[in-house]
């Protein structure tokens, strides 16, 4: 589970649209190789969401943006991952699979 008071501030932050970034651990480490995300990297948040997963579970969601577009998220909630729903994509406002730089993670695999 996320901390609430994380969350909280995201959501305010969205809310107000208040820049955010993330960055990455500088080490690169085995988890961040095998996710295909770059060490040391900032990465925009361009939004958060509370949506439902295909089995009515409640997620938070946060979409990011990598300026170089390289180094996608490969887990859970990529862009080709099969537990998208139209709600959970609209929540979000994830429709486009263009190479843009930006992917969603919940915010559980962020942490």
């Amino acid at each position: 589970m996320t901390d609430p008071k994380f969350l909280s501030l995201l959501l305010k932050s969205d809310k107000k649209q208040f820049f955010a970034l993330l960055t990455t651990n500088s080490t690169q480490t085995a988890a961040l190789k095998q996710a295909k995300l770059l060490a040391g990297m900032s990465y925009c948040v361009l939004g958060c969401a509370e949506t439902k997963d295909k089995q009515g579970n409640l997620v938070q969601l946060i979409k990011m943006r990598n300026a170089w577009t390289t180094g996608f998220w490969e887990g859970d909630w990529n862009d080709s991952w099969k537990g998208w729903t139209k709600q959970s994509r609209d929540a979000i406002d994830h429709q486009s699979k263009e190479a843009d730089g930006s992917f969603v993670m919940s915010l559980q695999d962020v942490r």
